[in-house]
């Protein structure tokens, strides 16, 4: 989240691990993706992220671990929240909740105001455009809250 005095993470050693204005203030969360086949929860990559031998620091192909279901769900549960500011994630895991979003909402699993704020706030990349989702986002998801 952040450091015991609001400060991104890593900051007091001299090296902060997120840009500048995020992980300040206990807002930002980064928290691991449900997962299959696994024996836990632990933060590691849902996909493979290697291309041509090289980590490229992002899923290189379709999520091999991802629990889709499960993990749309808890997405849909923090977008009951109106203080919910993003969910970032990688684009081919963006890619994949959005479709079990709609067949979530069409079938009334989920409430109309979560499915609105969720399609509105899920933050993802398929392609590098600079916003800064592309990478780093295949093992866990960035959650952001506004301030009440």
């Amino acid at each position: 989240m952040s450091e015991a005095d609001g400060s991104i993470p890593g900051t007091s050693g001299g090296d902060p691990g997120h840009p500048a204005g995020t992980h300040t203030a206990g807002t930002d969360v980064d928290v691991s993706y449900y997962q299959l086949g696994t024996a836990d929860n632990q933060i590691r990559p849902v996909c493979p992220v290697r291309s041509g031998g090289v980590d490229v620091y992002h899923c290189s192909a379709a999520p091999t671990s991802l629990d889709v279901r499960r993990t749309t769900l808890f997405f849909a549960a923090l977008a009951e929240s109106d203080q919910l500011r993003v969910i970032g994630v990688d684009g081919q895991i963006g890619t994949l909740v959005l479709g079990d979003l709609d067949a979530l909402c069409a079938a009334g699993t989920v409430p109309a105001a979560a499915c609105t704020r969720l399609r509105e706030r899920l933050a993802f990349e398929t392609t590098d455009g600079g916003l800064g989702w592309f990478y780093f986002h295949y093992a866990r998801a960035t959650v952001s809250f506004r301030r009440p």
